[in-house]
């Protein structure tokens, strides 16, 4: 038998050991978590979804791999490589090419037409399927992020040793829910409650709530909400809202399976996919299922004081006449004998007190009694609709601005602030779906015959139909204006932001191309950031426990103890996300040592700035519906 040399066995070993190493590579999913403990492997990924309980997601199946690292030295090693020439190991795996460009290149196509996954409205997220919005799309922020990433394998020629492996650099595709990150909040904690159903007023009786009984938050969206209407000078107006069901039990009790099931949603969590697609299921507590007012509660807030204003409609009603007569009682024969709407069966309402010009209105919007307006929806449409109805940011400004200043240094992936703008710009996809514009139209006619029902129940005539309806067709005009104007000034400013650091990176890329920097200076700013980064990460977890422990609390707290700990909850998550910035943003230094990295960085940048003209395309073709 032949004995191995001592050299045979070392170059035996040679080949062996990088195929052994090969073998036991992680697979994409799991280099996104962020206590990656693979040599060098600094991911770029923020994991935001604190907000909601969920399931555990299913991985997705890898789509490239970190590359191997330069394979153990034989004693006869390579030359070294030229100083301007990245060094390919002759025994190194070719790394896995990176996902066809389709998947990271942007094409908006807002047809509602467009086949993607089906979104499931449950607690879980598996990636690539969306759910409306507590199963928070912000885990996209870490898992999604990283479809597509491509593994930073190639050497510059500054950074030729083994010393310095590959580095993940993720190209984000999928959107993540706005709402639920630190600091955003789109329409308060509704986790325990969501609608007002209550048993008489389900058979068409109100009956008055103690208004302490419920947040202000929730008595804004969900109930008998409060508004107080300014009258063009001569005094304020109050007047609330109706209740109306909670989302799981719109259409599943006995009066609510009579009725046609619609539930809107994201076509799919892509980043270039702003389509919304009718995709009803069930609903279960805390699924992301919301119940909408197509035509918004605020509206008759805002009708009012047009209407008492002038120089706002065509006409001017006296304050003194909403005062008057808006919560009036009305008599029950004129009650009676009113022209009511058709497309459903008014409450026969016996007591006086609930017989008013108000709550015909509201009915006539949608009620508990009267559930054939509404529609399910996710909740981070419903809030960015209601936040562009009202004419407010869909994302405060501070916080857009702040977020893009995190997205183009690296704290977190480019997906954060981008949603934002694809979510406003689904809301419009959400408006313009032939289902929502026939409903919207079919509320304002409604509010508009109850309204031209005052000369008869009331012996006022002061053409408030007429001037509904011409404040509705004026309004939607507004909300299409407000929603351009905040899509190109959010868009204005991501463009310039991803500029300027595109200007830097470019000017680091030209410096590792002179290979300024020895060897022997990278390694050890690698060891001082390997060692920084320990730290960090460390600090992170431990901020991801608090935050863990706060959602804990939250589940078990009750009444005033769970908005106490609500709000320990909220402060907790902030620090998780400054901690995973800071951490995110020493593994940019890392980041930037590599030649190939730098690349990358660039090409998302790119990417980012290609998106962002698809969406200045859709801003320039922003329409809504007709109000008539």
């Amino acid at each position: 038998m032949h004995v191995l040399s001592f050299r045979s066995i070392l170059l035996l070993l040679g080949v062996l050991l990088p195929m052994i190493h090969a073998l036991t590579i992680p697979n994409q999913h799991g280099v996104v978590r962020r206590d990656a403990k693979e040599y060098g492997g600094y991911d770029n990924v923020v994991d935001l979804d604190r907000r909601a309980k969920k399931k555990p997601s299913k991985p997705t199946k890898p789509t490239s791999k970190k590359a191997d690292p330069p394979p153990v030295n034989t004693p006869t090693p390579a030359p070294p490589p030229p100083v301007n020439t990245p060094s390919k190991p002759a025994d190194t795996p070719k790394p896995s090419p990176s996902p066809s460009k389709p998947a990271d290149t942007p094409k908006p196509s807002p047809s509602p037409s467009k086949p993607a996954v089906t979104p499931q409205p449950s607690s879980s997220k598996p990636a690539g399927t969306p759910s409306p919005s507590s199963s928070k799309a912000a885990s996209s922020i870490s898992s999604s992020s990283n479809s597509g990433s491509s593994s930073s394998s190639a050497s510059s020629s500054s950074v030729s040793s083994s010393s310095i492996s590959a580095y993940i650099i993720p190209k984000p595709t999928k959107a993540v829910d706005t709402c639920l990150l630190p600091g955003v909040d789109c329409w308060g904690d509704f986790t325990d409650f969501d609608g007002v159903l209550d048993g008489s007023e389900n058979d068409g009786e109100l009956t008055r709530r103690n208004p302490n009984a419920y947040s202000y938050h929730v008595l804004e969206k969900r109930g008998d909400r409060p508004f107080d209407a300014s009258l063009g000078g001569s005094g304020t107006l109050h007047f609330e809202s109706l209740g109306y069901p909670a989302a799981d039990k719109l259409f599943e009790d006995s009066k609510g399976k009579k009725l046609t099931k619609h539930g809107f949603n994201f076509t799919s969590d892509t980043m270039t996919d702003l389509s919304v697609k009718d995709a009803y299921k069930l609903p279960t507590k805390g699924s992301g299922w919301v119940v909408e007012h197509i035509v918004e509660l605020q509206s008759v807030k805002r009708f009012i004081e047009a209407a008492t204003t002038a120089g706002e409609l065509s006409a001017v009603v006296p304050g003194q006449f909403f005062t008057d007569y808006w919560n009036k009682p009305i008599p029950k024969p004129d009650f009676d004998g009113r022209t009511q709407p058709t497309t459903y069966k008014g409450a026969n309402w016996k007591k006086a007190e609930n017989r008013t010009l108000n709550n015909l209105v509201f009915q006539a919007l949608g009620s508990t009694y009267n559930r054939a307006e509404f529609v399910l929806c996710d909740s981070q449409i419903n809030s960015y609709k209601e936040r562009v109805w009202s004419f407010s940011s869909p994302m405060a400004d501070d916080k857009f601005e702040q977020y893009t200043k995190d997205v183009v240094t690296g704290g977190i992936t480019s997906n954060v602030h981008l949603s934002a703008i694809r979510t406003t710009l689904a809301v419009f996809s959400y408006l313009n779906n032939a289902e929502i514009s026939k409903r919207l139209k079919q509320a304002v006619a409604n509010v508009k015959l109850e309204l031209a029902n005052v000369p008869k129940i009331h012996n006022q005539n002061h053409n408030l139909d007429t001037l509904w309806e011409e404040f509705m067709k004026k309004h939607m005009e507004e909300v299409k204006d407000h929603g351009k104007e905040w899509l190109t000034k959010s868009i204005n400013l991501a463009k310039k932001a991803y500029a300027d650091e595109k200007k830097k990176l470019e000017a680091i890329k030209a410096d590792l191309k002179k290979g300024t920097k020895n060897q022997a200076a990278i390694d050890k700013e690698k060891a001082t950031l390997d060692a920084s980064i320990k730290k960090l990460q460390t600090k992170e977890r431990a901020a991801e426990k608090a935050v863990e422990d706060a959602e804990d609390k939250v589940a078990k707290a009750t009444g005033a103890k769970k908005k106490t700990e609500k709000k320990a909850q909220e402060q907790a998550e902030v620090e998780h996300y400054k901690a995973l910035k800071t951490l995110n943003l020493e593994k940019r230094k890392a980041h930037v040592l590599v030649l190939k990295n730098v690349d990358d960085l660039i090409d998302n940048i790119n990417i980012a700035q290609k998106q962002l003209t698809g969406y200045e395309t859709e801003v320039a073709k922003l329409k809504v519906p007709s109000a008539v």
